[in-house]
């Protein structure tokens, strides 16, 4: 353990975020400003499946935000906002430190399984954006066979 002061008060850092996180740390998850900046920060395990719900952060550039979206920001000139929306998208398939995401339109994603902007969906995202899951038995780019060791 490892203590940080900061503002008087002491937070207690467990010794595997001094080199890369054991990832089941999840207490200091975004609880402070302190550990925000800290470089590999994992929510979860990156212990990834097919068929798992994942939520991906995209940052995105428009003139007109969704009601989606987070962390919005003006351009210096004033005529576009930089923001993040969460997709919601469903692991098919893992191989060598990849992930195949399939969005809701049946689209495949690549991304790596270390990414900071992917994460698992907790359970109450589960439960209230369900329906905005994508099941791998329902998007028609998959195989049969890959859909139903998936589901």
């Amino acid at each position: 353990m490892h203590r940080f002061f900061e503002s008087d008060s002491i937070f207690d850092i467990p010794s595997c975020l001094e080199s890369r996180p054991c990832l089941s740390c999840t207490q200091y998850r975004r609880s402070s400003t302190l550990l925000t900046g800290l470089v590999g920060l994992h929510e979860m395990k990156n212990d990834y499946k097919p068929g798992d719900p994942v939520i991906f952060r995209v940052t995105k550039q428009s003139t007109d935000p969704g009601p989606r979206a987070v962390d919005v920001h003006p351009a210096q000139s004033g005529e576009t906002y930089s923001y993040q929306v969460d997709k919601f998208w469903t692991v098919a398939e893992v191989a060598n430190g990849q992930l195949q995401l399939v969005t809701r339109r049946g689209k495949q994603r690549s991304v790596p399984r270390d990414d900071l902007r992917l994460r698992h969906a907790s359970w109450w995202e589960r439960w209230i954006y369900g329906n905005r899951f994508p099941k791998l038995s329902q998007v028609s780019g998959l195989t049969t066979a890959e859909a139903t060791t998936a589901d």
